[in-house]
C-alpha cells in the first residue's frame, strides 16, 4: 500500500531529504550535469557558481528566494555574459536590474535587504521593504548604514548603529526614546512547552514490549511520535499518529 505524504512533510525527514538530494544529484551527474552538494544553506553557492559560469556564457538561475536574487544584483560585474533569475512568476535579467539602481541604492542593496527582513532576519512590523529601501538610500543616515558595511567595526558600533537606525525608522527622540523592553509573556503556550519528541534511528515501534529496553522517549511516554522527531518526524516510524492508509484531500502528490 502507497502511503501519500505532502511534500513538506516528506521532505522534513532528514532521511528522505538525503535520500532524495542524492538520487537527483545522481541522476544529473549521468547527464554529464555538474552537480555541487552544498552542506548548509545553498544561496551563496548558487550564487558565487553562476557568477563564475557566467564569465563564459550566459546563465540562468532558477529559484524563489529573494536572496539570491539580492545577491546576484549586488555581485553580478558589468563585464559578465547575460545573467537571468528566473521564479515561478517569470524571467528577470539580472545586469538590467542592477543597471535600474543608483550607485548609492547599489551599494546599500545587501544591507537594506536583510536589514528589514531576509531567511535569518524577521520583518520589521508596520513597514514595508520597499519604503524603507527608499528612506535608507535617502542619504539621511549614511554614517550609521555605512557601520554594518564595515568589516572592521566593532560589535559595539553595530548596536549602536542599529539602534539609530531603528530611532530613525520609528521617529524615536533620541536613545533614550528608544529602549528594549524584555516581554514578560511566555516564550510559548504552555502545551508546546511540555510536548515530547525523540530522536531514533530505528522505526520507535519496541515491539519486543520491554519496558526497560523503551529507548524512544515517545513510547516510554506513551504518546506518538510528532514532526518535531529528529527522524522520523512521526511519518515514518510505526509509532506515528496516521493508521499507514492513504491520505484523504490535503494531500498533495506530486507528478
Amino acid at each position: 500500500m502507497i502511503h501519500w505524504t505532502p511534500r513538506a512533510e516528506f521532505l522534513d525527514n532528514t532521511n528522505n531529504k538525503s535520500e532524495l538530494i542524492h538520487l537527483r544529484s545522481s541522476t544529473f551527474r549521468k547527464h554529464n550535469i555538474t552537480v555541487e552538494q552544498c552542506d548548509n544553506d545553498a544561496d551563496t553557492s548558487i550564487v558565487r557558481e553562476a557568477l563564475a559560469t557566467a564569465t563564459d556564457d550566459s546563465v540562468e538561475v532558477r529559484a524563489e528566494d529573494a536572496d539570491v536574487l539580492v545577491m546576484l544584483v549586488h555581485h553580478i560585474p558589468s563585464t559578465n555574459h547575460p545573467l537571468f533569475f528566473t521564479t515561478s512568476k517569470g524571467s528577470y535579467d539580472v545586469r538590467r536590474i542592477r543597471e535600474a539602481l543608483s550607485e548609492r541604492e547599489r551599494c546599500y542593496l545587501l544591507f537594506c535587504h536583510a536589514f528589514t527582513g531576509c531567511d535569518t532576519v524577521s520583518a520589521i512590523a508596520g513597514h514595508g521593504k520597499t519604503t524603507l529601501f527608499d528612506r535608507f538610500c535617502a542619504g539621511d543616515i549614511d554614517e550609521h548604514v555605512d557601520i554594518f558595511l564595515d568589516t572592521q567595526a566593532t560589535k559595539d558600533a553595530v548596536i549602536q548603529a542599529g539602534t539609530t537606525i531603528f530611532q530613525y525608522i520609528y521617529h524615536a527622540p533620541g536613545i533614550h526614546g528608544y529602549e528594549p523592553v524584555p516581554t514578560l509573556d511566555p516564550m510559548a503556550p504552555e502545551e508546546l512547552l511540555q510536548f515530547t519528541s525523540c530522536n531514533c534511528n530505528g522505526d520507535c515501534s519496541n515491539s519486543n514490549g520491554d519496558c526497560s529496553n523503551r529507548r524512544c522517549s515517545c513510547k516510554r511516554n506513551g504518546v506518538k511520535c510528532i514532526s518535531a522527531c529528529g527522524v522520523c518526524k512521526g511519518i515514518s516510524c510505526k509509532n506515528c499518529g496516521h493508521d499507514g492508509g492513504e491520505s484523504g484531500e490535503d494531500s498533495e502528490i506530486d507528478s
